[in-house]
C-alpha cells in the first residue's frame, strides 16, 4: 500500500487547492446572491466572529438589534472574518461606494491580536470611498516595538479614509484614539453588548449562589491563586460554577444567538458574579447581576466598568479580600435592579449611531 501513500502525499498540495476553490466558489456565490438583492445604501458588518468567543458574539448580535431599531429598512450583509478572508478581492467588486462599511466592535484594535487588527487596517485602506465605521472598540498598543510599529501603520493608513469614524468604548481608548487619530472622528459609547439588555433574563426564580467568569488566555493578568484563595474562604454551603465567555466551539449566525442567552441566563440566576472578562462585567450589568471585577492586562475592565458606577453593585477591586467582603454581602441580601441606567447606555449607543449613520442613508 505504499504506492496509495506516495500518491496521497504527492496530491495533497492539488487536492487542497481544489478544496479551497470550492469552498471559495460556494462563498463568492452565496455573497452575490446578497448583493443582488438591492441597489440601494446597505450595511456591510465586516469581521463577525466565528470563533468561541461569547463576548463577541453578543457585540454582533448587539450590533444588528441597533441597525434594526434604527435602519429597520436597509439592507444588512453581514460578511465573517473567514468569508473576508477568502473573499475579499470578490468582495471589492460586490461593494459599492454608497454603501456603509461596518467593522466589529471588541477588543482587538491595536498590537494584541495582530491578525485581526491588520483586517481592519486592510479595510479601512481598502475602502477610501465608503463611510467605514469602526463598532465600539477599546483601543491597545504596547510600548514594545511591535506596538509602536503598529501604531504608526494604523495612523497612516487612517488619516488616508477621510470617511473614517472610530467609535471607543471606554475613556482610555478614546484620548487615545483623539490623540493619535487627529483627522478621524472618534465617539465614546458603551460597548454594543449592552444593546441586548431586557427585563427577560430577569430571573423567574430567587437568584442562588456565585457563578465566576474566569479566563485563562493571554489577557489574564491575576495571579494563578486568587481564584483558589475566594474559594477556600467562601461561605459554606454556597453554591457556585466556574465558566468562561470562551468556549471550545465554533458558532454562526443560527448558533450565536442561543449560546449567548443560554449564557445570560446562567449568570441572570446567580446572587452574584465574579470576573476579569470585560464581558464578564457586561453581562452581569444587562441581567442587572451584582458583580466584582478584577481587572485584565489593558484597559478594558478598569476603564470600560466606568459606564455602570451609576449602578450600586456593580465593583472593581484590586485585592482578594475586597472582593471576599463584597461576596458576603450580596450571598446574605437581596438588592433592587436598576434597569433605567442599562437602558440610558443603549440610548447613549443609539444617539452616537445617528450622529455618524444619519445623513448617510438619504443621500
Amino acid at each position: 500500500m505504499g504506492w496509495l501513500y506516495n500518491f496521497r502525499m504527492a496530491t495533497r498540495p492539488l487536492r487542497r487547492k481544489l478544496r479551497n476553490f470550492i469552498v471559495r466558489s460556494i462563498n463568492v456565490s452565496k455573497l452575490q446572491r446578497a448583493f443582488a438583492h438591492s441597489d440601494q445604501p446597505r450595511f456591510i458588518l465586516m469581521l463577525t466572529p466565528r470563533h468561541g468567543n461569547l463576548g463577541d458574539h453578543a457585540i454582533t448580535l448587539g450590533e444588528l438589534k441597533l441597525l434594526r431599531e434604527l435602519y429597520p429598512d436597509t439592507q444588512v450583509i453581514e460578511v465573517s472574518r473567514l468569508l473576508y478572508d477568502a473573499c475579499k478581492e470578490d468582495l471589492q467588486n460586490l461593494i459599492t461606494t454608497r454603501d456603509i462599511i461596518l467593522i466589529q466592535g471588541g477588543g482587538f484594535f491595536g498590537s494584541l491580536y495582530p491578525e485581526s487588527h491588520d483586517a481592519r487596517r486592510k479595510i479601512v485602506d481598502d475602502y477610501r470611498e465608503n463611510k467605514v465605521i469602526c463598532f465600539p472598540v477599546s483601543i491597545y498598543y504596547s510600548a514594545d516595538t511591535h506596538g509602536q510599529e503598529t501604531l504608526q501603520r494604523d495612523k497612516k493608513v487612517f488619516s488616508l479614509n477621510r470617511q473614517l469614524t472610530i467609535m471607543t468604548r471606554d475613556e482610555v481608548s478614546f484620548d487615545l484614539a483623539k490623540r493619535e487619530f487627529v483627522e478621524t472622528d472618534v465617539f465614546l459609547t458603551p460597548d454594543c453588548a449592552v444593546a441586548l439588555a431586557t427585563d427577560d433574563f430577569m430571573p423567574a426564580n430567587e437568584r442562588e449562589g456565585v457563578v465566576f467568569v474566569w479566563r485563562s488566555d493571554e489577557e489574564k493578568a491575576i495571579d494563578n491563586n486568587v481564584l483558589p484563595n475566594i474559594l477556600r474562604k467562601l461561605p459554606q454551603p454556597t453554591k457556585y460554577e466556574i465558566i468562561d465567555n470562551v468556549i471550545k466551539k465554533r458558532f454562526n449566525e443560527n448558533t450565536r444567538s442561543p449560546a449567548v442567552c443560554q449564557q445570560l441566563a446562567k449568570i441572570s440566576a446567580a446572587k452574584v458574579v465574579v470576573t476579569d472578562r470585560f464581558h464578564g462585567v457586561v453581562f452581569a450589568a444587562i441581567t442587572h447581576t451584582p458583580v466584582i471585577a478584577f481587572s485584565s492586562i489593558d484597559t478594558k475592565i478598569t476603564s470600560g466598568i466606568k459606564w455602570f458606577s451609576d449602578l450600586p453593585y456593580v465593583h472593581l477591586v484590586e485585592e482578594t479580600e475586597a472582593a471576599e467582603e463584597l461576596l458576603k454581602l450580596y450571598l446574605s441580601e437581596t438588592f433592587k435592579p436598576d434597569s433605567a441606567v442599562i437602558e440610558n447606555k443603549k440610548h447613549i449607543l443609539l444617539d452616537s449611531l445617528r450622529k455618524v449613520i444619519g445623513k448617510e442613508l438619504h443621500k
